[in-house]
């Protein structure tokens, strides 16, 4: 039986494709990821939000240091470096709270690799984690304009549970 290595040493059983895995990002890894998260974040804040890139690449780095505040070593955070044979297609961010609920805050196969199933996989890997750890939830954001990813969520059992909604008033 294939293994997933959790951050503490523990094992869970694999689900999903049998040659996808997950392991833990390392120190030497995330600044690569941390770029790459703000730099994809702030182009999502630029056509979500409106905000000029200067501003949407400001915003996206305060948010994230923010919330990583030590790196893959941020309590509360997990980030995973999600591996097809033994090549890396993507990565998995996923934290959780004080009341034990797990958000999904990233997810991202690599344009290469997308149409393949990992996606699936790695949330079927997330599910099994988050079983582990014993919490009873994982939510997630995603944008109204990613259909693809929508539907992915909806074939995994992931239901909308809030709907934001904004009327641009004009300059201030």
């Amino acid at each position: 039986m294939v293994q997933l290595l959790l951050r503490n040493g523990e094992s869970v059983p694999m689900t999903g494709q049998p040659r996808l895995r997950m392991r833990p990002l390392s120190a030497e890894e995330f600044p690569e990821y941390r770029e790459s998260f703000i730099r994809d974040w702030a182009l999502d804040l630029a056509r979500v939000e409106g905000l000029p890139p200067e501003e949407a690449i400001a915003s996206a780095t305060r948010r994230t240091d923010a919330g990583l505040t030590a790196g893959v070593a941020t309590p509360g955070h997990y980030l995973y470096a999600i591996l097809f044979d033994d090549e890396r297609v993507g990565t998995l961010w996923f934290s959780v709270d004080e009341e034990r609920r797990g958000f999904l805050d990233d997810i991202t196969i690599l344009e290469p690799f997308r149409r393949r199933g990992h996606g699936k996989g790695a949330l079927e890997l997330l599910e099994a984690i988050a079983r582990e750890l014993g919490l009873g939830r994982l939510d997630l954001h995603v944008y109204r304009d990613n259909p693809g990813a929508i539907a992915l969520y909806e074939r995994l059992g992931y239901r909308v549970t809030g709907l934001k909604m904004r009327k641009v008033l004009g300059a201030k």
